[in-house]
């Protein structure tokens, strides 16, 4: 007689082969090989893991926002004369806070675009790899629609937080400037 988890692993895969079927087969596998004990290790262990992830994401983020920082500063000193010039026949620091915003949104863009193209070339080179990859253990790679709108996304995100970051740095700066 088949086990609850045979028969119902089993069918799941036969019907379907998303991630559900696949967790329920990981999970089937997991109560085999492990021991009931470890699995809440191995839990805990996935939580660290995407604990870890989360935080090397928002390090890369907050490395980005001061590259902007800095790389903006850098181009106020270099244009400091021009800056006093632009001041002094009468610009407003709003005026001089778009220039630089309008430039960091190019920038921003141009490597968002560069980024996703990447992302998109490792994700359907994974894929292409996996597909060739003839086990049950292996999950198929599949995005959702959401996840694709996401990564689609992604080059308006990094350019908007670069025009945001440029902007209120070069404000930060004008108001400090005599």
């Amino acid at each position: 007689m088949k086990s609850f988890f045979d028969f119902f692993g089993g069918g799941a895969l036969r019907l379907n082969n998303d991630l559900g079927a696949m967790g329920i087969f990981f999970f089937r596998s997991f109560v085999m090989i492990f021991r009931i004990k470890q699995i809440p290790e191995i839990i805990a262990q996935v939580y660290f893991i995407g604990a870890k992830s989360t935080q090397i994401v928002l390090l890369v983020g907050l490395v980005a926002v001061l590259a902007v920082v800095f790389v903006t500063r850098t181009g106020l000193s270099i244009h400091r004369n021009v800056i006093e010039i632009l001041h002094l026949i009468g610009a407003q620091d709003n005026y001089i806070a778009k220039q630089f915003q309008r430039h960091s949104l190019a920038l921003g863009l141009r490597g968002g675009m560069i980024g996703s193209a990447l992302a998109l070339a490792t994700i359907l080179t994974i894929g292409y790899m996996l597909g060739r990859v003839e086990s049950a253990l292996v999950p198929v790679v599949l995005l959702s629609l959401p996840e694709w709108a996401l990564l689609a996304l992604l080059p308006f995100a990094t350019a908007g937080i670069a025009m945001v970051t440029a902007r209120m740095t070069v404000l930060g700066t004008l108001a400090r400037m005599p």
